[in-house]
């Protein structure tokens, strides 16, 4: 491997655990639709100039960031739909189709304001869409809204007049605007990170899930919030789908190269099961060769057909096998999605059979693509793959948003790839310790520690604990509940905030804990009480993560595979 296709995979590793995600705020702001613009003054800033909302020409000052859009450049182009004139994401008509496009992908603009109030304009062909408002990285509300036809903004009120970075996602819309009152700073971010592309079929582009497609959830869980999807319905490899849709080859160029990402996921076959195996390996070969001369730096991963088990598993093994011996010395990673398939049982949400996770994850009024849940899941399924892939002790280097006058990012203090597995016990035991020597807790520093891993467990597991604890004091705990039944590779995450209040023999330190596990039968976000704890600075303390089952069992397994340590002021 390269040393910059090293340097490459650090640092989506890095990235991969400074940002809280799939959290919904506690306290979140009112947010409405509305059927007209309803806030008093305030200031309109554009996405174009000339004209409101729609504008003549595409403004490279306005004080957006566009991300996941296929002309993101340094952040400060966006592509303009061919027959609108609007931004649209992925929309080049020489990309996804030989004829015009025409459809209302997605994709999420970001500001910084300290705005109290705010209202976004959505355009759309007169049938609605949906969107969904994040301050600070947490959601407002976890489903999408709903905007019925005549419906074009989306008021925010309630704020309170400090800084925050705003994210818009919408789909099935058009973005023209934001008008802001009692806003002294509007402002648009500073891009950080790396880019990714995910390129696929149905599955990526996320059949009837409004934005919810497993791709944008698995651009969270990486951390890769540039994550640009190319998805394109009943395309392959080979088949070229229809209504003047194009083949991966055809979209490589456009989709892929031209963005320069340091990492792209490449996911389909699925639509190549009617041609032979020789053909598809072909195809195969000539597309991963090409992708990667274009891009001999980046990171590539292969992974196979997305299939539910109640297929013909022998099939889509002749077309996994054949995808991979193409892919083969090009492709950094080559995911295996049959062997231990996704989608287990030969049911589905409308169909429940009793015999495996498909009567939650499959879709049977749009069969076999994934209901909501089935895309989180696929999503936590990929994320604890490709996480296993990264290299174990990536080289440090600073991370963090840009402020608002250019303030200096985080210092990464530890970063860690040691996996740590926890089971047949039910003792409390360390999966990640930290330790912080004499006179290294200063009073005013704030400490994030962010930890990824998956569990296994039997049928009726019993609870799974996870605590946080300096100097041995517990600063929360993380309880999920049994699951019903036996589980592989359930992803689990969890991120521990933390000050300084005091220092001494008699300091103080006040934290708060939070996390999720796909362990459960429904997926559980759980945040710990907030506490303050008393700590003696002028001796050394361990920062820890624990894990602690409730039942004793060789298939109860608990893993911790990455973990970033961050001074973050």
């Amino acid at each position: 491997m390269s040393s910059s296709l090293s340097a490459s995979l650090a640092s989506i590793k890095t990235a991969a655990r400074v940002r809280d995600a799939d959290l919904v705020m506690t306290e979140p702001p009112t947010v409405t639709v509305e059927t007209s613009a309803t806030l008093a003054g305030g200031t309109w800033h554009r996405p174009r100039v000339g004209g409101g909302g729609a504008g003549t020409a595409v403004d490279p000052d306005a004080p957006f960031l566009y991300l996941g859009v296929d002309s993101i450049g340094g952040g400060d182009s966006i592509t303009v739909h061919p027959t609108n004139s609007f931004p649209w994401y992925n929309s080049v008509v020489s990309s996804h189709k030989t004829v015009t496009n025409t459809t209302n992908p997605s994709h999420p603009i970001r500001f910084i304001t300290d705005a109290t109030d705010f209202e976004v304009e959505l355009l759309s062909a007169g049938t609605g869409g949906n969107a969904r408002i994040s301050v600070d990285g947490q959601f407002t509300a976890e489903q999408m809204l709903t905007l019925t036809a005549g419906q074009r903004w989306v008021k925010v009120t309630g704020l309170d007049g400090t800084l925050h970075e705003i994210t818009v996602e919408q789909f099935g819309c058009a973005f023209a605007g934001v008008r802001a009152v009692a806003a002294d700073y509007f402002y648009k971010p500073a891009l950080e990170g790396p880019t990714g592309v995910v390129l696929g079929d149905s599955f990526t582009q996320g059949a009837n899930q409004t934005l919810m497609g497993y791709a944008r959830h698995l651009g969270r869980h990486l951390g890769i919030e540039n994550l640009i999807e190319s998805g394109v319905g009943g395309t392959g490899y080979i088949n070229p789908g229809t209504g003047g849709n194009v083949k991966f080859a055809d979209r490589l160029t456009n989709d892929v190269i031209d963005l320069a990402p340091q990492l792209v996921i490449v996911a389909g076959g699925r639509n190549d099961g009617s041609s032979s195996a020789g053909d598809i390996q072909t195809a195969s070969a000539a597309f991963w060769s090409a992708l990667r001369a274009g891009l001999p730096d980046a990171v590539l991963i292969c992974v196979g057909p997305f299939v539910e088990q109640s297929t013909s598993l022998a099939t889509w093994n002749t077309v996994q096998d054949a995808i991979f011996a193409g892919a083969n010395g090009y492709a950094d990673a080559l995911v295996d999605t049959l062997t231990d398939p996704i989608f287990t049982g030969s049911g589905n949400a409308s169909s429940p059979a009793g015999n495996g996770n498909a009567d939650t994850y499959i879709n049977g009024a749009n069969l076999p693509h994934p209901t909501l849940a089935g895309q989180n899941y696929l999503a936590d399924w990929l994320t604890s793959r490709i996480a296993r892939l990264l290299p174990a002790d990536p080289p440090r280097r600073a991370v963090g948003p840009a402020g608002p006058q250019g303030s200096t990012p985080p210092l990464a203090e530890d970063i860690s790839g040691t996996e740590v597995t926890v089971t047949n016990t039910t003792t409390e035991t360390d999966l990640y310790v930290h330790t912080l020597g004499v006179g290294e807790l200063v009073a005013g520093e704030v400490y994030r520690l962010r930890v990824t891993g998956y569990t296994d467990n039997q049928a009726t597991s019993g609870t799974l604990t996870m605590r946080a604890r300096l100097g041995g004091t517990s600063l929360g705990a993380l309880s999920y509940g049994s699951a019903t039944g036996a589980q592989t590779d359930k992803a689990w995450w969890a991120e521990l905030e933390r000050v300084i209040r005091s220092t001494g023999s008699g300091g103080t330190a006040y934290g708060t804990v939070h996390g999720q596990s796909m362990m459960p039968s429904a997926s559980q976000v759980q945040t710990a009480t907030s506490k303050q704890i008393g700590v003696n600075t002028t001796i050394a303390n361990d920062l820890k993560i624990t894990a602690q089952w409730g039942t004793a069992s060789a298939s109860n397994i608990c893993k911790i595979e990455t973990a970033v340590l961050q001074k973050i002021s």
